[in-house]
């Protein structure tokens, strides 16, 4: 296995490290201005390769030994000398695509126009806005009282245990039935925990609440915390203070989250009632602040800039403003969508125009960041050269090992016997890559009958048209294998005669949000990026270019989520317990982001307990594109090899060759680029054997490593484009659940819940209702604002 180093400028210094010890820690470091990992391999022979990877670029070098020493410290001066400014690569003016067909677009329509600032609710005894861009909700009441964590004993489970208000001596807790005083809280919130309460067995949640006016009296009581007011109740807002994190009680050193969880972050809320701490403290006073300016929309656009192969996201926030009566400091915080805010603290490439700082804040989606005093920012994802460029296929072989010489016999022998192709032999990338390594007749045959199947039956207007539903989903990833088509045979004029219908298959931006950041509910990882990738390209060369755009963000995107389910579990781990008590083991993967306000599916052959919806197994479903396999070798080799090791010695390779999932030959080949000979030792004995698609796929898979890979610039480069709507296009919404849901509808006021857990007595985890009368409110509606927010109105 090879060594890496890791070398990174911070704050104008160098640093050097093992990647196994403080590597993700530069790698999340906000205050990183570049990274470049030297992947070293060589041991004891004379010359050395070395491996040079950055968040830039990525090259292949051999250094003769005696001059490797010397050559390390040129590549560290030459990182102190770069400093602090991050120099992207300047991408070549040609391709072989061409010069774009036409000209962006810069007017498009988005699907549900904000109208945050045109609907009112002020005006109803209870209106709330719930929204995925903030883990808190914003309540409003024209009524002169107010109760939050209502009614819980009536399900089973204690209301809460203790408040906390700040006075002049500092900050008072008290307990159910105590006096409290209104005209001693110097400052606007509450900090409210569960520690001893029934039903409380195995975790606690503060809660967070601050307001707008000063209550004329405070009843705190079992059945949860009531104001009345002089005139109107007016706004205040609700959020758990540590996200989705649930702190052990007390008396649980047995537990197997104790080590991972009170040690590490100190959260001892049985402790709380002798003092608050200094950190729940300084959450109240903060998020007083930067929930007087709570935000309600992202205007979410993006550009594309070819002449360094980036994609430049900017989210431009509107805030509601409100004052309270304590004067309470205004703070803005625009939010990263979590998903994004993950990947970032792992290391994918993302540069922000601001800096953005760990709210510490967990939620289902991932990390909370924000950046301080904006209302937007851009972010910068260097990550088109996948798309402008490509490998290489078919390039001579100059490897005449046996093993190189019978995958190429096997491959024209099974493509001249198979070259029918049919809803029996349904045709895919390899297939159509397996036209170059074939002799002048078996390809013109092949090709003869591709393009008979692909105009006559894959790509015929009706079919293609009444694709629908779930099949419309699985139809997207189509598209790897028409950009195949078209560009290895060069039938591009099938492909601009279909383009309408083939444009209806990609459905991959109208099911992303802005908390998921890509697309939701996919655990396959070929269906990812790919089709993103492949749709791009297709749309580049019949002249779409706002498709091409369009595309391009979205493969961004999509490389966030390939990043996340690579190196994202240690987080979830470090915050168990999850949706349930069961513990994750060190082998579990996020699979799929699920549907507010489930978040994260994890899973692993332990985990859960009860093996529900297990989908670790589908991972690698559809993974075939050398394209997107470059990233993961550029960037995540490691992190692959080891999973791929453990499958590997964990006996599962021959079940990843079934459920259109490749087999761990395919993977290592394209993944991590192993030589024939090491391919054919890790790969079971009947390689060469099997499913037809199988055997064709193998055998390309050591003949790709049988020489050096080349890669082909497709796009040229070019400057960069207005910026545009982004996925509000596609997107409706409303999406308004991040770190609390509610429970709406008529003849009941709101409870907050937690959806994903139960109470003892089976109904969701809830932290009471919130009511504005002692009436049972008359009517109910619900109003989308835009995609990311709905407003929520009671009335009496």
């Amino acid at each position: 296995m090879p060594y890496r180093l890791v070398v990174a400028t911070k704050n104008s210094s160098l640093r050097v490290a093992d990647p196994h010890s403080e590597a993700a820690k530069f790698m999340g470091g906000s205050q990183i201005s570049q990274i470049w990992i030297f992947e070293i391999s060589g041991g004891i022979i004379p010359d050395v390769h070395v491996k040079v990877i950055s968040t830039l670029f990525a090259t292949d070098a051999y250094v003769p030994r005696r001059m490797f020493k010397w050559s390390l410290v040129l590549l560290f001066v030459i990182a102190a000398l770069l400093g602090c400014r991050e120099r992207r690569a300047v991408a070549p003016g040609t391709g072989t695509y061409g010069p774009p067909g036409a000209q962006p677009t810069t007017m498009i329509r988005r699907l549900s126009p904000d109208h945050s600032g045109d609907v009112p609710f002020t005006n109803d005894a209870l209106s709330v806005i719930q929204t995925e861009l903030s883990p808190a909700t914003l309540w409003h009441s024209t009524s002169r009282t107010m109760s939050f964590f209502a009614n819980m004993p009536q399900t089973g489970i204690g209301g809460p245990s203790y408040v906390c208000i700040s006075t002049e001596q500092g900050p008072k807790i008290f307990l159910p039935g105590g006096i409290i005083d209104p005209a001693r809280m110097r400052e606007s919130w509450f900090v409210v925990w569960w520690a001893g309460a029934s039903g409380w067995t195995n975790w606690d949640a503060p809660w967070f609440l601050t307001l707008q006016h000063r209550p004329k009296k405070i009843v705190f009581d079992t059945n949860g915390l009531h104001f009345t007011f002089t005139n109107q109740t007016g706004y205040a807002a609700t959020m758990p203070m540590y996200g989705y994190y649930k702190p052990l009680p007390a008396r649980q050193e047995s537990s197997p989250f104790f080590r991972l969880k009170e040690k590490k972050k100190r959260i001892l809320t049985w402790e709380w009632s002798k003092a608050l701490p200094a950190d729940p403290l300084a959450r109240a006073r903060y998020w007083a602040s930067a929930l007087r300016e709570f935000p309600v929309y992202c205007e979410d656009s993006f550009s594309v800039d070819r002449a360094h192969d980036s994609v430049v996201l900017r989210q431009k926030f509107r805030f509601i403003s409100w004052n309270d009566d304590w004067k309470t400091k205004h703070l803005k915080l625009a939010p990263v969508s979590p998903v994004l805010a993950h990947a970032f603290r792992e290391g994918f490439s993302a540069e922000f125009s601001k800096e953005p700082f760990d709210m510490e804040i967990f939620t289902p989606h991932g990390p909370l960041y924000g950046i301080e005093g904006a209302d937007s920012y851009d972010v910068t994802l260097p990550v088109l050269r996948y798309v402008n460029e490509t490998e290489q296929t078919g390039a001579m072989i100059t490897n005449t090992s046996a093993v190189v010489q019978s995958a190429l016999s096997k491959l024209r022998e099974i493509i001249r016997t198979n070259v029918q192709f049919s809803s029996a032999h349904f045709p895919d990338e390899w297939d159509i890559k397996a036209l170059t390594y074939l002799d002048a007749p078996t390809r013109t045959n092949a090709i003869k009958n591709l393009k008979r199947f692909f105009r006559d039956d894959l790509l015929a207007t009706n079919r293609v048209e009444n694709v629908a539903g779930e099949r419309r989903r699985l139809s997207a990833n189509m598209l790897p294998t028409i950009w195949a088509y078209a560009h290895f045979i060069g039938d591009w004029e099938l492909i601009r005669e279909r383009w309408p219908a083939i444009k209806a298959l990609f459905i991959t931006p109208a099911e992303t949000r802005w908390a998921g950041f890509g697309r939701d509910e996919i655990p396959a990882l070929g269906d990812q990026a790919a089709p993103c990738l492949a749709f791009a390209r297709l749309a580049y060369k019949v002249g779409d270019i706002d498709s091409y755009n369009y595309a391009c963000q979205m493969f961004a995107r999509e490389l966030s989520h390939h990043w996340v389910k690579q190196r994202g579990t240690r987080y979830f781990r470090e915050n168990q317990p999850y949706h349930s008590m069961d513990v994750m083991d060190d082998n579990v993967f996020l699979t799929s982001l699920k549907g507010a306000p489930a978040g994260w599916h994890i899973d692993g052959p332990k985990y859960p307990r009860n093996g529900a919806e297990q989908e670790f197994g589908e991972r690698w479903m559809r993974f075939d594109n050398e394209d997107v396999a470059r990233f993961y070798r550029n960037f995540l080799s490691v992190d692959v090899m080891r999973e791929l090791d453990v499958l590997q010695s964990r006996g599962r390779a021959g079940q990843l060759a079934t459920n259109n999932s490749p087999s761990l030959m395919q993977l290592r080949s394209l993944l991590l680029k192993e030589t024939p000979r090491q391919l054919t030792s890790n790969a079971p004995p009947e390689i060469f054997s099997g499913p037809v698609s199988r055997v064709i796929a193998d055998c390309i898979s050591i003949l790709r490593t049988s020489g050096p890979v080349r890669y082909e610039r497709l796009i040229p480069g070019g400057n960069a484009t207005p910026f545009v709507v982004g996925i509000e296009r596609d997107v409706a919404g409303p999406n308004v659940v991040l770190a609390q849901n509610l429970t709406s509808g008529s003849n009941a006021w709101p409870r907050i819940t937690w959806s994903e857990w139960n109470t003892p007595a089976g109904e969701p985890w809830h932290f009471g209702n919130v009511i504005s009368s002692t009436n049972v409110p008359k009517r109910f509606e619900s109003t989308a604002l835009n995609w990311n927010t709905r407003l929520n109105v009671w009335r009496e």
